[in-house]
């Protein structure tokens, strides 16, 4: 039996070590914080949004999610998947969802736990319990029933690697070609020594699962050569804006979100803006940052534009707003039941507005910009961009270069948008390295073990 070390107990690495354990390997997870999964209980404030009715790469930085995809989607129709093939008829996953459209592989995964979804009416996909803890605690239950082995308050050092120079050059790629080992063979030249804080241990194979540093400090980037990485930097995190917004603090307003570089807009979103003494936050916001952090060098360049009045058009809305001076053309009463009271003395002060124009003020109000001036920290960012680079991964997530040793989840220079898109990476991920490393350790059909 394949003896396996998943580095990292978050939801990338539980959905590694269950894929792996279930196909008849000997499992082992090293986590550093006390509990697995803690990084779960906070997403989709406590409800878990795991995946999405609307799942597409374009939702994520680079293009190594359809790959992925598309690989994944090979593993769970090839013969030698038969642990896949019989988690269609296992009893959490018989039949397809009540909407077809969100029956995907990272659902299927949840529902062989006994997760059932819940899609909410913009296509987010969550536990029917509402509940992170819930999921967690299914997650856990499995690992227990497979007897997956979790090591706890556990830091992984280094990885001491012994190339495997038996396979040929360029094998991670065609994990079915010519020159394949006997377990004998490939055991004596595939080793990883883990030295970790309760000692060293020795592995088949590793997959790296560590999660990113947002919002907790990892040793992701100690595990690899640096020229594997990208430099790490804040992705959905709230944004810093140039000019205080301390008058506006704790205020939300629902309106049209749209990031401009250089005057050109790069994205928009309606969705509930909340103004900070520092700047602006809410999804729509944090979604607008995962496109700066790609290019955060040139920070200086993005401003967020507002539409306040997103449900008028900009000729409804002057109609409107020159009908409202009979009431009186005072700003702070003229704006009174058109603004809370907050934004409205903002934009009279830092327009300073003493006539009422209703056209500049139309302007104003469909757009609303402010320029960026930064990004707030790792501990405030839900994910990060950056982690090992696709240009070092095959399809498979084997890394170039080690034989046997995989990544996944946001150990990856990969990452999307609010809405379920990164746990859904993590699952996708973690599930395809397992298959993978599978496919490597078991070769004939007797060797792949059915559910247990």
């Amino acid at each position: 039996m394949a003896k396996i070390a998943i580095i990292g107990g978050g939801i990338g690495g539980t959905a590694a070590a269950i894929t792996l354990s279930k196909g008849g390997a000997s499992v082992t997870i090293f986590e550093q914080n006390t509990k697995i999964c803690k990084k779960l209980l906070a997403t989709g404030n406590g409800r878990c949004n795991f995946s999405n009715a609307d799942i597409d790469g374009k939702f994520y930085y680079d293009g190594l999610f359809d790959r992925i995809n598309a690989k994944h989607a090979f593993f769970a129709s090839d013969v030698n998947a038969a642990m896949y093939k019989d988690a269609e008829s296992t009893s959490f996953n018989s039949g397809k969802s009540a909407h077809n459209r969100c029956d995907n592989p990272v659902v299927r995964f949840f529902r062989s736990v006994g997760v059932l979804e819940y899609v909410d009416e913009y296509g987010r996909i969550y536990p029917r319990t509402q509940s992170a803890a819930t999921v967690r605690d299914a997650l856990v239950y499995e690992l227990n029933r497979l007897g997956v082995k979790v090591v706890t308050d556990c830091r992984i050092e280094a990885i001491a690697f012994e190339k495997n120079t038996a396979y040929p050059r360029g094998r991670a790629n065609n994990p079915l070609g010519d020159g394949i080992l006997d377990n004998h063979e490939r055991r004596a030249n595939s080793l990883f020594s883990l030295k970790h804080t309760f000692g060293d241990d020795v592995f088949d194979g590793v997959v790296i699962a560590v999660g990113s540093d947002a919002q907790a400090r990892t040793n992701l980037y100690d595990l690899l050569p640096d020229k594997y990485f990208a430099p790490v930097v804040p992705a959905l995190v709230p944004l810093q804006t140039k000019n205080s917004l301390k008058r506006l603090d704790g205020l939300r307003v629902k309106c049209k979100v749209s990031l401009l570089r250089s005057g050109e807009l790069i994205y928009s979103e309606c969705g509930e803006v909340q103004f900070r003494d520092f700047g602006l936050s809410g999804i729509a916001v944090f979604n607008c940052s995962s496109y700066i952090a790609r290019d955060v060098e040139n920070i200086d360049k993005y401003a967020i534009s507002l539409d306040l009045f997103d449900d008028w058009s900009y000729v409804e809305l002057q109609a409107a707003l020159e009908e409202r001076k009979r009431f009186s053309s005072v700003p702070s009463i003229y704006f009174n039941g058109l603004l809370a009271y907050g934004l409205a003395d903002y934009i009279i002060g830092r327009f300073n507005i003493r006539k009422i124009e209703s056209n500049e003020v139309c302007k104003i109000l469909k757009s609303l910009d402010f320029s960026i001036s930064g990004l707030r920290g790792l501990d405030c960012a839900q994910v990060a961009h950056g982690g090992i680079k696709s240009e070092f991964l095959s399809d498979e997530l084997c890394i170039h270069g080690y034989e046997m040793l995989y990544a996944c989840g946001e150990a990856v220079n990969v990452d999307g948008l609010c809405g379920g898109y990164n746990i859904h990476w993590a699952v996708l991920s973690g599930m395809t390295a397992g298959y993978a490393l599978l496919r490597r350790i078991s070769y004939d059909d007797n060797s792949v073990k059915k559910l247990k």
